[in-house]
């Protein structure tokens, strides 16, 4: 968003960049285009422009009535609204955006959707097309030649049917339903050898969609999954402990499609809400709803992707990207991995200047060169769907975009790397963390004034555990002599024990690990990247904590943070009789900012398994 142009009294006015694109304005404009399209959607139709009706109504009626579409007219750059009738009856509302080609000319369709609970794009200037990146992409798809169609997936927007959040046997298969229309009624759809050129597009909800449908259907080319799921499951209740999200979702979906989410989605959250775990049966319905048992079980995607997923992302964090990648990269699928810093963002939980709900970053460092990011995805198709000879070539086979640093290119991600110990950290409440937004202020205060403090004051390494009662516990791991690069996806051993096991009412211990960061002249820590990974229970535990990317400069103090209570995780905390001690050790991806490691995912069985363990 570069510049918004009035006029009063014919006279023009501009607004700043600088308003246009602070943190205030996306979210003032993002909110109140929310409402506005949300009230407005049920009864606001689109129409084509009067002069290019018939045209459509010609061309539709001319591929309908021939088993291969017609391609001897020319077509203009216009936009209609269709229903599609899917396999069961179920009508799918789309919207179809169609290029402006020449008689000899065809093009390739990219199909785009939404996220949950929303709708599609239905016109260029909407909620998707203004303000969603996956939205803005498709309508710059469309000015450079592409058949694009939007779609309300069903159970949303103007569609029929119940959300089943993303089944197999039901929103899955209607992505067929659409490219069997797309075949029969878009003249100057691009063929080769009878095979319709199809790729698709979209952002969490939709990204699944992508993933399962690539595995089911082999006329799906490429595809640009961005922020989305490999295993639901995992990601919404990962050790079985229910996230926060889960009320952000039921709400959305229940508020802006009331009466259509399936009872086994509303049931099982409210399981989750009142018992503080998911049943099997929940469990084992978002697992298939997930391109991870397609991926055990050797039903592989037939298309290329270009995968997108987030280091901030606390709805699905950075490391469903990775195993997502490996499924492609098993399949023999041309596989790109793209890091980026934004993703789902939980409102109130934590916006670190963020749009609320979800973001996308516009541009991206990717060692000494930065992209555009609509740009790349453009290029992607280009030599995907358009065989454009090298036109994505640029784009590394993985960028891990660096939160204070240059971005890394590299082949494979880095997991664990160099091990620290740590022995008895303390934590003496399930609460310690609960009233963390009333210590800010104090924060803030203590790190001004301890940044006036000389800085041989701070350059001893903190030695003792802060925290642990009312606030999280900060163990101390290492200090930084000079500067490095904390990127890739750290692992943990640890013990947990507790005190009150014994005591038979006691709440089962619960808590919540992150990697922190105390740097030069700062008196608290600060939680890299805003991602906790839950511990569930007492006992040894060995897990991969959520990726993290991160420039530590010299004479910081990384350490382990542990929390009795996360926000995160609001449905599920120890209470206030927890007194937890863990010991183990830290593996932290620690490298020279300069040279990157290099550690890779081993293609023996055993140990990807181990590696990719979720």
């Amino acid at each position: 968003m570069n510049k918004i142009i009035f006029y009063k009294n014919n006279y023009p006015y501009t607004l700043p960049s600088s308003l246009l694109n602070s943190f205030y304005f996306k979210n003032l404009l993002f909110l109140f285009s929310l409402c506005l399209l949300t009230a407005c959607q049920s009864r606001y139709e689109i129409k084509s422009p009067h002069e290019i009706k018939s045209q459509h109504a010609s061309l539709i009626e001319s591929a309908t009535n021939s088993t291969t579409p017609k391609t001897s007219q020319s077509t203009s750059r216009a936009f209609y609204d269709i229903t599609v009738r899917s396999f069961d009856g179920t009508q799918l509302a789309a919207t179809v955006y169609q290029p402006e080609l020449s008689q000899e000319q065809t093009a390739p369709l990219v199909i785009h959707s939404h996220s949950f609970s929303t709708f599609r794009m239905s016109q260029p200037l909407s909620l998707y097309g203004t303000l969603m990146f996956a939205g803005k992409t498709a309508l710059e798809l469309w000015d450079q030649g592409y058949w694009v169609i939007s779609f309300d997936q069903r159970g949303h927007g103007k569609s029929g049917g119940k959300i089943a959040l993303m089944s197999p046997e039901h929103e899955v298969r209607d992505v067929q339903s659409l490219i069997d229309w797309a075949v029969a009624h878009l003249p100057k759809l691009k063929m080769e050898s009878n095979d319709p050129v199809i790729g698709m597009l979209g952002e969490s909800y939709t990204g699944s969609l992508q993933l399962m449908a690539s595995t089911q259907d082999p006329r799906i080319d490429a595809i640009v999954p961005i922020h989305t799921w490999y295993d639901l499951s995992h990601s919404l209740s990962p050790d079985n402990v229910p996230k926060g999200w889960l009320s952000t979702l039921i709400v959305a979906g229940n508020g802006l499609n009331p009466f259509r989410v399936e009872p086994l989605i509303n049931n099982g959250y409210r399981e989750a809400v009142s018992k503080g775990k998911m049943s099997d049966k929940f469990l084992d319905a978002l697992r298939s709803r997930s391109i991870k048992p397609y991926c055990n079980s050797g039903q592989l995607p037939h298309a290329d992707a270009f995968v997108m997923q987030g280091f901030k992302d606390t709805l699905f964090n950075f490391n469903q990207g990775l195993w997502i990648r490996d499924c492609f990269e098993r399949a023999g699928r041309d596989v790109r991995f793209l890091g980026t810093q934004k993703g789902h963002v939980l409102p109130l939980a934590h916006q670190d200047g963020l749009m609320p709900f979800h973001d996308v970053d516009s541009e991206v460092n990717c060692g000494q060169a930065t992209y555009n990011t609509q740009k790349m995805i453009v290029d992607w198709f280009d030599e995907k769907l358009k065989h454009i000879k090298n036109q994505a070539d640029y784009i590394p086979n993985v960028c891990l975009t660096v939160k204070g640093g240059s971005g890394q290119t590299m082949d494979r991600i880095p997991i664990g790397g160099e091990t620290f110990t740590f022995d008895s950290v303390k934590l003496h409440s399930g609460m310690a963390g609960l009233m963390e937004w009333p210590f800010i202020p104090f924060d803030w205060l203590a790190n001004t004034l301890t940044f006036k403090q000389s800085a041989a004051k701070n350059s001893d390494i903190i030695k003792e555990q802060q925290g642990g009662r009312f606030r999280p516990a900060f163990a101390p791991l290492t200090k930084t002599s000079d500067d490095n690069l904390l990127l890739g996806i750290p692992r943990i051993n640890v013990t947990v024990s507790n005190k009150n096991d014994r005591n038979k009412n006691a709440d089962p211990v619960r808590l919540y690990v992150g990697i922190g960061v105390i740097e030069p002249g700062k008196a608290n820590f600060r939680l890299i990247g805003k991602q906790v990974t839950p511990i569930n229970g007492t006992g040894d535990h060995h897990i991969m904590l959520s990726g993290i990317s991160q420039f530590i400069p010299a004479h910081s103090t990384l350490g382990l943070v542990v929390y009795g209570y996360s926000n995160q995780y609001r449905f599920a905390f120890s209470g206030l009789q927890t007194n937890a001690k863990l010991t183990g050790e830290v593996e932290l991806p620690l490298s020279d900012p300069d040279h990157p490691h290099q550690t890779i995912l081993t293609s023996t069985p055993d140990a990807r398994q181990d590696a990719l363990a979720l």
